[in-house]
């Protein structure tokens, strides 16, 4: 196999929620590639795609003195609590 063209990298970056008062950060290197794989009797050209994770790293906040989960609640059940 050979490299048959540009090489393209990006940077990516995600933030995700993993608790109460933490967030989890992942830092990604997206390639993007065209191959060529060459055989006795042609060659073939292929597309190749990888995301490879650089880092991670969870930022942990202030813990709270108090904590509602509303996420699966309506707003009238939200009301209610409150009130």
């Amino acid at each position: 196999m050979e490299r048959a063209g540009n090489i393209n990298a990006k940077i990516d970056s995600e933030f995700m929620s993993v608790g109460i008062n933490q967030t989890m950060h992942r830092i990604y290197l997206d390639l993007d590639c065209s191959v060529g794989i060459l055989t006795p009797f042609k060659t073939v050209t292929q597309e190749v795609s990888s995301k490879v994770l650089l880092t991670e790293t969870v930022i942990v906040g202030e813990v709270p003195s108090t904590y509602y989960n509303y996420d699966n609640l309506g707003f009238e059940d939200v009301l209610q609590t409150i009130n």
